[in-house]
C-alpha cells in the first residue's frame, strides 16, 4: 500500500508536502517546500509495506547513502534521509523538467541524432563515475533519467542499485524493468558496468529510432528475445541513422557482455566520435585548417611574387666574391617561405594526426565481424593493438615531409650563396654537404619513429623518404668519381627497409607458423586420426621449422628488388658492368644456397626443393643472365643448369634413404611373387636371391633418378645450348648420351635379375 501524505503535512518539521509528483511499484514522489533552504525539493517516499520490511527499508536507505556519495553532474543531488513514524523517505534535488520519457512522448517519441547521443554520453559519463565506485545501477531508461535546465540530464533511481559482480539476493524475482534488461541480469547472475552499458543502448535505440529493439506482451517473451533474439537494424527503422553510429549501437547491445565495450565511458565516447565523424569533419579539424589558413594564403602569395623578388637586383651586381645579389634575396625569400610553413607545423600535424585516426578507424570498422556475426571483438587486424602507434606516426610524417619540402625551397638559393660567396668551384661540395645533412636528419626521425612507434611504421617513412630523395634538386649530383648521389642515398634507404623488416622477421615467421600450422595441421589430423600426442607435437614442430625456413626465403625474393637497382647503379661507378652482375648474381645465388640448405637440414628435402624452385623466378632474372651483357647470347641457361643442379643435388643428398626405402617396398612384392615360380632350396640361396632383388630395387631407383636429372638438367639444358649456338646437332648428341645411360643401366637391371626368374628344376 502506498503512503497516502495529505498535502501541507510536514516532515521532521522541514519538508512540508505540497503535491505527488510521480507514483511508482515502490515508492511515491511528492514536491515539498524545504523550510530552511526556502526552496521546492522532491520527496521520494517508499510503499507502506516496503517500510515495514528491515532489508527494503536498508536499501533505500542504501539509495540515499549511494547517491550522496556519487559526486557528478549528472547524477541527481541527494539532500536528506530520514524516518518519521513510519514514513522512510529521501530529499533530493526537484527538477521541474520532468523525464526523458515524458519528453520523447510529447516529442513523437524521436530526438534529433546529435542531441541524443550528446544526452546518452553524459548520462554514460555519470553510470561509469557509479561504476569505478563500484556500483551498478541495473535500472537504466528514460523514465529514470531527469531533465534539468536546458535539458540537462541528470540520472536517477538508483532504487536497486547493486555492487559490481554481485548475483541478485532477493529470492527468484528479477530486479529491473524487462524492457531494458541485459541478458545476463535476466539471468539474475553477476553483473557489471556492461549490464548498464546494455540498457543504455536500448535507451539509445529508442531516442533515435522511436522504438525499443524488442517489445513482448509477457516478460517471457520479453526475456526470449534480450537473449536470443538479433535486435533489427537501426537503419532498417530510421534510414538517416549513419553507419558508424549503428555499428556503436549495435555492439552496445551485444548478447555476450564480453562483445560489448570495456566499459560504459568507452561506449559514450565511441557514440560521440561516430556522430561527429558523421557529420563531417570535426570541429578540431577545422579550427586547425582555420589557424593555418593565414600563413598559407601568406605562403601562396609570397611563392607568386618569389621569382619576380629575384628578378628585381641586377643578377650581375657583386655583393661579396662571385657572390651577386639575386641569391641572397632569393635566399631570404625561401627562409620567409620557410618560417612560414613552420608557424603552422603543429596545426598540419594536428590534422595528419586526426586524419590517420580516422582511417584506422575506418579500417577497424570495415574489418571488424562482431557486429556482423557475434565473433572476433577485436577485428581479424587486431587494429586497436597498433592505432597508437599509426596516430602517433603523424608527427613523424609531417616533419619528414617538412624536412624535404625545406630542402625544395631552400637548397638551391643556400647552395648557390654559400658556393659563390667561398668558391664556384665547390659548388658540388656544398651541395653534397646540404644534402647529407637533410639525409642525417631525416634518419634521425626515422629513427625516432622506430623506436617509438615501431618497424612497420619507419618502413611507411623510408617509404616517403625514398619519394622525396627523387624530386631533389641536384641530387644527381656525382661523388667520388662517378657514384650517383641519388642513387648512394637510395642504397642506404633500401638497406635501411631491409633492417627494419628484419627486425619484425621472427614475427613474421610467428603469424606464418599460426596460420600455415593450423592449416596444415587440420588437414593432417584428418588423414592421421589415432597419432600419439608425440607424433602431432613432432608434425607440429616439422612444419614451424619448414614454414620459417620458407618465410627466410621469401625476405630474400621480396628484399633483393628493393636494393637490386641502387645497389648496380652505385656498384658500376667502381667496376665494370659485366664484373658488377657478376658479383651481385655470385652473392645473391650464394645467399639463396646458404638459406635452402638451412631449410633443407631444419625440414628435410621437400621443403628445400619448394624454397629453391620458389626462388629460381627471382635467380634467373639475375643480372648476369640478361641478353647481349657478354656480348652474345642470354646466359639464362646456366642458372637453369645450376637451379637443376642444385634440385638433383638435394634429390641425391637422400639417395641411399630412397633406395632404403625401395628396398622396404619393392623386395617383399617381388620375392612374394618369386616363390611360386623358384621356391628357395637353401638359406643360402634365399639370401642370394634377395640380395639380387635389393640390386635391382637400387637400379630402379637410379633409373627414377636418371628422370629427374633429365627433366631438372639434361632436358632444359640441351635446349638452351642448342638454341644460343644455333647448333641442333649438340642437342641431338647430349639426347643420345643420356638415352645411352638409360639403356645401360636398364641392361644391369635385367641381368641383375635374370637368374631369380628363372624356373627351378624339378627335384625327383
Amino acid at each position: 500500500m502506498a503512503v497516502d501524505l495529505a498535502p501541507r503535512a510536514v516532515l521532521e518539521g522541514e519538508y512540508e508536502i505540497q503535491q505527488p509528483l510521480a507514483q511508482g511499484g515502490m515508492a511515491t514522489i511528492y514536491t515539498a517546500h524545504s523550510r530552511s533552504l526556502d526552496t521546492t525539493v522532491a520527496i521520494k517516499v517508499l510503499s507502506a509495506r516496503f517500510a515495514r520490511d528491515p532489508a527494503f527499508l536498508e536499501r533505500f536507505h542504501a539509495e540515499a547513502t549511494n547517491i550522496a556519495n556519487l559526486h557528478h553532474p549528472n547524477i541527481i543531488e541527494v539532500y536528506k534521509f530520514g524516518v518519521e513514524n513510519g514514513v522512510a523517505y529521501i530529499a533530493m534535488r526537484y527538477v521541474p523538467g520532468g523525464t526523458l520519457k515524458e519528453r520523447l512522448q510529447l516529442s513523437g517519441g524521436q530526438m534529433n541524432l546529435s542531441a541524443a547521443a550528446r544526452l546518452t554520453a553524459q548520462v554514460a559519463s555519470a553510470l561509469q563515475h557509479a561504476h569505478e565506485h563500484g556500483l551498478v545501477h541495473l535500472d537504466v531508461k528514460p523514465g529514470n533519467v531527469l531533465l534539468g535546465n536546458a535539458d540537462w540530464p541528470l540520472l536517477s533511481d538508483f532504487g536497486i542499485i547493486r555492487m559490481a559482480g554481485d548475483a541478485r539476493e532477493d529470492g527468484h524475482r528479477v530486479a529491473g524493468t524487462p524492457a531494458y534488461m541485459s541478458p545476463e541480469q535476466w539471468l539474475g547472475g553477476e553483473v557489471d558496468g556492461r549490464s548498464d552499458q546494455y540498457s543504455l543502448g536500448i535507451m539509445f535505440y529508442e531516442l533515435v529510432t522511436g522504438r525499443r529493439p524488442f517489445a513482448g506482451e509477457t516478460s517471457v517473451e520479453l526475456k526470449a528475445q534480450h537473449m536470443d533474439v538479433a535486435p533489427p537494424r537501426p537503419r532498417e527503422i530510421n534510414p538517416g541513422i549513419p553507419g558508424p553510429v549503428e555499428e556503436v549501437m549495435l555492439r552496445a547491445l551485444a548478447k555476450r557482455p564480453e562483445d560489448r565495450y570495456p566499459t560504459i565511458g568507452e561506449f559514450g565516447t565511441a557514440l560521440t566520435e561516430a556522430v561527429e565523424r558523421s557529420r563531417g569533419m570535426q570541429l578540431e579539424t577545422k579550427q586547425a585548417i582555420i589557424n593555418a589558413a593565414p600563413n598559407l594564403v601568406a605562403l601562396a602569395g609570397l611563392s607568386v611574387v618569389a621569382p619576380l623578388l629575384a628578378s628585381l637586383p641586377n643578377p650581375d651586381l657583386p655583393v661579396f666574391r662571385s657572390l651577386t645579389l639575386n641569391w641572397p634575396v632569393a635566399l631570404i625569400t625561401a627562409l620567409l617561405q620557410i618560417l612560414l610553413l613552420l608557424g603552422i607545423r603543429w596545426n598540419l600535424i594536428g590534422i595528419v594526426t586526426r586524419f590517420l585516426g580516422t582511417i584506422v578507424d575506418a579500417i577497424d570498422q570495415f574489418t571488424r565481424t562482431y557486429v556482423r556475426i557475434g565473433t572476433d571483438t577485436e577485428g581479424v587486424l587486431r587494429v586497436r593493438a597498433w592505432r597508437n602507434a599509426v596516430v602517433a606516426s603523424g608527427e613523424g610524417i609531417v616533419n619528414i615531409a617538412y624536412l624535404f619540402i625545406v630542402y625544395q625551397i631552400g637548397a638551391l638559393p643556400l647552395i648557390k650563396t654559400i658556393s659563390l660567396a667561398i668558391d664556384p668551384g665547390l659548388e658540388a661540395e656544398v651541395a653534397t654537404g646540404v644534402a647529407a645533412i637533410v639525409v642525417l636528419v631525416a634518419a634521425a626521425i626515422i629513427l625516432k619513429l622506430f623506436r617509438t612507434a615501431g618497424p612497420l611504421i619507419a618502413l611507411w617513412a623510408l617509404t616517403v623518404c625514398w619519394a622525396f630523395i627523387s624530386t631533389m634538386p641536384l641530387v644527381d649530383q656525382e661523388i667520388w668519381g662517378r657514384v650517383s648521389l641519388q642513387w648512394l642515398i637510395k642504397l642506404g634507404i633500401g638497406i635501411a627497409v631491409l633492417l627494419t623488416c628484419l627486425a619484425v622477421r621472427k614475427r613474421v615467421q610467428a603469424v606464418a607458423r599460426e596460420y600455415v600450422g593450423t592449416l596444415v595441421n587440420e588437414q593432417a589430423r584428418n588423414l592421421q586420426r589415432g597419432q600419439t600426442v608425440e607424433h602431432a607435437a613432432a608434425r607440429r614442430e616439422g612444419v614451424g621449422r619448414a614454414t620459417d625456413g620458407l618465410v627466410n626465403v621469401l625476405y630474400l625474393i621480396v628484399g633483393y628488388p628493393i636494393i637490386a637497382l641502387p645497389l648496380h647503379n652505385v656498384l658500376i661507378s667502381f667496376v665494370s658492368e659485366t664484373v658488377g652482375a657478376i658479383l651481385i648474381t655470385g652473392c645473391v645465388f650464394v645467399i639463396a644456397g646458404i638459406l635452402v640448405n638451412q631449410l633443407r637440414i631444419a625440414s628435410g628435402v621437400i621443403p628445400a626443393t619448394l624454397g629453391l624452385l620458389i626462388c629460381a623466378p627471382m635467380l634467373l632474372g639475375l643480372p648476369l643472365f640478361e641478353p647481349g651483357l657478354l656480348g652474345g647470347p642470354s646466359l639464362q641457361w646456366a642458372g637453369r643448369f645450376v637451379i637443376g643442379l642444385g634440385v638433383l643435388a638435394l634429390f641425391l643428398g637422400i639417395r641411399r634413404r630412397v633406395q632404403a626405402a625401395g628396398r622396404a617396398i619393392i623386395v617383399p612384392v617381388m620375392d612374394h611373387q618369386l616363390s611360386s615360380l623358384r621356391p628357395s632350396r637353401s638359406e643360402a640361396e634365399e639370401a642370394a636371391r634377395i640380395k639380387v632383388l635389393e640390386g635391382s630395387a637400387d637400379a630402379l631407383v637410379n633409373i627414377l633418378y636418371l628422370i629427374v636429372a633429365y627433366f631438372a638438367v639434361v632436358g632444359p639444358v640441351a635446349g638452351d645450348v642448342a638454341g644460343a649456338l644455333s647448333l641442333g646437332w649438340v642437342s641431338a648428341i647430349i639426347y643420345a648420351l643420356f638415352v645411352l645411360l638409360v639403356v645401360y643401366v636398364l641392361y644391369r637391371f635385367g641381368r641383375g635379375i635374370g637368374p631369380a626368374l628363372r624356373p627351378a628344376v624339378a627335384i625327383a
